[in-house]
């Protein structure tokens, strides 16, 4: 029964494929295979038999369970859904972990779950749950529903940018951040892989208490391992320009939008933030300028947003956007946009001009010369060099925080560095104390502002996006395809024989514990306030 249960849902399947449109209004060459009879229909005796079984869907409701073929999952609560599929938070019974399913409910569901499951075998041969990428246990299918299994995480980036208290993030935080998916990318890129949908939901914390700022990049759904062009890859407003001309497209796009990335989390809000195409390409071409011609000459769309003039060269076709509705004029004008409402000292301020060199770099128009994840992971802003002779504690600070994040266990902060937070707490924001000034003003500021705690909350629970809500149009970072998936042991470039019915693993992936609650007054447990008492905390001399 089990050949024959093998045979009808491929059958059955395909033969949908056969008669859905693809998922992108330019059909790529997967699309085009489907179409031009790369999979067989089914017969009719096929497709009968392949409706008894799609009569009888898998249960995928909170508190059922899910059997696989190695596998039984106590279902949980289900964390997100998008056009793709739903994210479902389970435990794992059989391995005695907790674990996200990533369920596909989309048109062609087989095609792109083998798709993905291809990238995360490479991905986990190659160990990237050591190169901050999502950890991937196993895939299986169940009944006609494709499904993919991986570790928990904690919040995504989106959500903890969110409850910031003061609307974006500080250098300090920023920094391991961006490092962290510099190495996640330089992993990707060393395996000719390209994400293609990197955006704040597909950035995931591992543990926003535990494992402060520790991040890991999720969601392979529509990650290639080759170059492609004429197809619509990452969200609109993470998208390179010569993605939106049609030019072929590489590693550098994912670089382009980690820079919108770093940009946003400084900002709150959207530095580019065009509610159409048209509108973002204006967006990108008053803040960084015009692709070179060899782009626009590569591009497939061009046509769209430039002319051929007279002599045949490229003309852009619109007009100047309304100041109004530019988040920013120009990259060098970042460093100006920051949180409101803190004051930052010289070093700070000679650290915000090292974050927009880097950002300038990033979001380079030309995808030849912008910068790559290895130069990212050198460049100054990251290495800190330029904080060596600036005042020490926000320089300790910096380096603490960093080394946090990357899991690294050294002394702990210098103690005027540390004991600065614990009179400020002390101290009513109504009665000031005046006192002598000590050497531990170097890095003293104003008292914090008012805590806001981070509560881990369902996709339905989550309030309205300050993000998108600071934006002049009422929908950004909408697009998403929220997927939790998680981190991988991945696999090499020769593909599995990949056929239905087949159950895909990971090469033996470590147990999972549940992490024990955290302990009063334990020093490890640097929670967010400490970071952002520790970044308020050095920024007052010369402020």
């Amino acid at each position: 029964m089990h050949w024959c249960y093998a045979l009808v849902l491929r059958a059955g399947v395909m033969h949908r494929c056969s008669q859905e449109e693809p998922r992108t209004k330019h059909k790529g060459p997967e699309e085009e295979q489907m179409r031009m009879g790369a999979y067989h229909p089914a017969s009719p005796r096929e497709r009968q038999i392949m409706q008894s079984y799609l009569q009888n869907p898998p249960d995928l409701r909170p508190g059922s369970l899910l059997q696989s073929p190695d596998h039984c999952f106590q279902l949980q609560e289900h964390l997100a859904s998008g056009v793709y599929g739903k994210v479902i938070d389970c435990w794992n019974l059989t391995a005695q972990r907790p674990a996200v399913l990533k369920v596909l409910q989309v048109q062609n569901a087989e095609f792109f779950w083998q798709e993905e499951a291809e990238i995360l075998q490479i991905l986990a041969q190659h160990q990237g749950h050591k190169n901050h990428v999502v950890q991937w246990f196993h895939s299986f299918q169940i009944s006609g529903t494709f499904i993919h299994e991986f570790e928990k995480l904690d919040i995504s980036l989106k959500q903890y940018v969110m409850e910031s208290p003061y609307g974006g993030l500080g250098l300090m935080e920023i920094r391991p951040i961006v490092s962290q998916m510099a190495q996640a990318l330089h992993f990707l890129k060393e395996l000719g892989i390209m994400h293609n949908d990197i955006k704040l939901d597909n950035i995931m914390l591992v543990d926003h208490l535990r494992k402060p700022l520790c991040v890991k990049l999720i969601d392979f759904g529509l990650a290639s391992t080759e170059n492609i062009q004429g197809k619509e890859i990452h969200n609109r407003y993470f998208r390179a320009p010569e993605v939106f001309f049609g030019a072929p497209v590489d590693s550098a796009a994912d670089m382009w939008a980690l820079g919108i990335i770093a940009v946003t989390t400084f900002m709150g809000r959207m530095p580019l933030p065009g509610p159409s195409d048209e509108d973002m390409m204006r967006h990108i071409v008053e803040t960084v300028g015009h692709c070179p011609e060899s782009v626009l000459d590569s591009g497939l769309y061009t046509a769209e947003y430039y002319g051929l003039s007279s002599s045949r060269t490229w003309e852009y076709k619109f007009p100047p956007l309304d100041p109004q509705k530019r988040a920013i004029h120009r990259l060098d004008d970042i460093h100006k946009s920051g949180p409101p409402g803190r004051p930052f000292a010289s070093v700070e301020l000679q650290d915000r001009r090292a974050f927009v060199n880097l950002v300038k770099h990033m979001l380079d128009p030309d995808p030849a010369t912008r910068i790559t994840p290895a130069a990212v992971m050198s460049h100054r802003f990251v290495s800190m060099h330029h904080l060596a002779k600036g005042v020490p504690c926000y320089h300790s600070t910096s380096v603490h925080i960093m080394d946090k994040a990357n899991g690294i266990v050294r002394n702990e902060l210098p103690s005027n560095c540390l004991a600065l937070f614990k009179p400020v707490q002390s101290v009513p924001v109504s009665a000031p104390v005046k006192r002598k000034r000590t050497q531990e003003d170097d890095c003293d500021v104003a008292s914090p502002p008012k805590k806001r705690q981070i509560q881990e909350t369902t996709a339905t629970e989550r309030g309205p996006d300050t993000i998108e809500a600071n934006l002049p149009e009422p929908d950004p970072l909408k697009e998403t395809r929220t997927s939790l998936q998680q981190d991988q042991t991945m696999t090499s470039p020769t593909s599995p024989n990949l056929r239905i019915g087949t159950c895909f693993r990971s090469p033996g992936p470590p147990k999972m514990e549940l992490p024990s609650a955290p302990r009063p007054g334990d020093n490890t447990s640097c929670t967010r306030e400490d970071f952002h008492q520790l970044t308020k905390s050095t920024q007052k001399k010369d402020s």
